[in-house]
């Protein structure tokens, strides 16, 4: 199971202060980049495999949270249900420290288990 979000959440007020901007190449502002590039990695890698013609993996489910700012009250249920009927569930959000390292949890909360 791939995941991701598509909702950022700003108190009011702070898009005056910071508005978005293209500058050349690069685009700035609010949740410019929060797990925009995750839903990206996430569709490109289903296109990819379509386009390859790809089907050596089991059942691959897709689920994009719209309210993950607010701890996913809607999405808990669909997380809780399909979880479990996975043999892996990777979240495509980055880390906020740009490294190479792997993060196991970001700022929310998080239960991991690794044997």
């Amino acid at each position: 199971m791939l995941i991701a979000h598509m909702d950022t959440v700003y108190l009011k007020g702070m898009l005056a202060k910071q508005p978005f901007r293209v500058d050349g190449n690069r685009a700035y502002g609010l949740g410019i980049g929060d797990d925009k590039a995750g839903v990206a990695v996430i569709l490109h890698t289903v296109a990819m495999l379509k386009a390859l013609n790809f089907r050596e993996y089991g059942t691959l489910t897709v689920l994009i949270n719209g309210d993950e700012e607010i701890s996913s009250p809607a999405g808990r249920n669909q997380f809780s249900k399909l979880g479990p009927e996975q043999d892996l569930v990777m979240s495509h959000e980055g880390s906020p420290i740009a490294n190479d390292n792997l993060s196991l949890a970001t700022a929310g909360i998080a239960a991991v288990t690794l044997k």
